[in-house]
C-alpha cells in the first residue's frame, strides 16, 4: 500500500514539473560574445581615439578567453564617415565687382552752357580783331536760331563718344607711355631734334594752317575774313610765349581732371 502511494506522489511530481516547464516562457539564446565590438582596454586607448581616422580602422575586441583578437576591416564609404566638429562647408565666394556705371548722355541744359561758353570764347576772340560792333551783335543774336538737340547730339557723337571709348582711351595712354617713359628702341626711331630754320619754317606753316581752318566758313562769313584772320594771328603769337602757353594747357588739364573726378 505504501509503495503504491509513493509510485502515485511521484508521478504528480513529475506532472507538475513539466506543467511547470511548459507553461514557462522561452529564454532568447545567450549571444555570442564573438561578435561583440568592445572598446578596447583603458591602457590600449590612444590619445586619437574616436577621431576619424580611427573610425575606419579595425578595432581589438576581447574574447572569452582574454585573448584579443582583431575584427575584419568592414567595407566603408566616405558618406558613412562623420564630418569633423570644426570643419565647415566651403562659403561662396561673394563678387565684389561692382557693375559698371554707364556714362549719361549730354543733356540740353549741359548744351545751353557749354554753347554759351563757346560764343563767349568767339566774342572775345574778335575783340582782339578790328571786327565792327554790328558784326558782334549779328554774332549774339545767331545764337538763339541755333538748334540745340543738333549740337547736342554733334558734340555727345563727334566730341565725347569719340574721345571716352575704350579705344580711344588706349590710345591715349600709350602715346603717354612712348613720349615719357619711352623704349631704347622707340628712342632710335625718333627723328634727330629740329634747327632753329626748320623750327622758324614750321611756325610759319602752323600760324597758316591755323588762320585758313580755325574758324568755321560760316563764322568767317559773318566775322569777316579780314577780322577771323587778325583774331586769329593775334592768338597764335600768344600761344608762341612759353608762360602763356604752358598756363593754358595746366588750366586745361586741371579742368579735365575735375570732370573725371567728380
Amino acid at each position: 500500500m505504501s509503495s503504491t502511494t509513493s509510485l502515485h506522489e511521484a508521478s504528480n511530481v513529475e506532472s507538475s514539473l513539466v506543467s511547470s516547464m511548459m507553461d514557462t516562457p522561452q529564454q532568447s539564446p545567450v549571444p555570442d560574445m564573438d561578435d561583440l565590438r568592445l572598446p578596447p582596454l583603458p591602457s590600449d586607448i590612444p590619445d586619437d581615439y574616436g577621431s576619424t581616422t580611427n573610425l575606419a580602422e579595425p578595432q581589438p575586441r576581447r574574447s572569452r578567453e582574454g585573448v584579443d583578437t582583431v575584427a575584419p576591416p568592414q567595407p566603408s564609404s566616405s558618406t558613412n564617415l562623420p564630418l569633423p566638429m570644426n570643419s565647415r562647408p566651403p562659403e561662396p565666394t561673394p563678387n565684389n565687382s561692382k557693375p559698371r556705371r554707364e556714362a549719361q548722355p549730354l543733356t540740353l541744359e549741359e548744351t545751353q552752357v557749354a554753347m554759351d561758353l563757346s560764343f563767349a570764347v568767339v566774342n572775345e576772340l574778335y575783340n582782339l580783331s578790328s571786327a565792327w560792333n554790328i558784326r558782334r551783335t549779328l554774332l549774339v543774336a545767331a545764337k538763339n536760331f541755333i538748334n540745340l538737340e543738333t549740337i547736342r547730339s554733334l558734340i555727345q557723337e563727334s566730341v565725347i563718344d569719340a574721345n571716352t571709348s575704350d579705344t580711344a582711351v588706349a590710345g591715349y595712354i600709350k602715346q603717354i607711355q612712348d613720349s615719357a617713359v619711352p623704349t631704347p628702341e622707340q628712342l632710335r626711331a625718333w627723328p634727330a631734334p629740329l634747327t632753329d630754320d626748320e623750327k622758324e619754317a614750321l611756325r610759319r606753316k602752323a600760324r597758316a594752317l591755323l588762320i585758313e581752318r580755325g574758324l568755321p566758313p560760316a563764322l568767317t562769313g559773318v566775322m569777316g575774313n579780314a577780322a577771323s584772320r587778325e583774331a586769329l594771328g593775334r592768338v597764335f603769337d600768344a600761344l608762341q610765349m612759353e608762360n602763356v602757353a604752358r598756363g593754358l594747357m595746366w588750366g586745361l588739364l586741371v579742368q579735365g581732371v575735375r570732370v573725371v573726378c567728380q
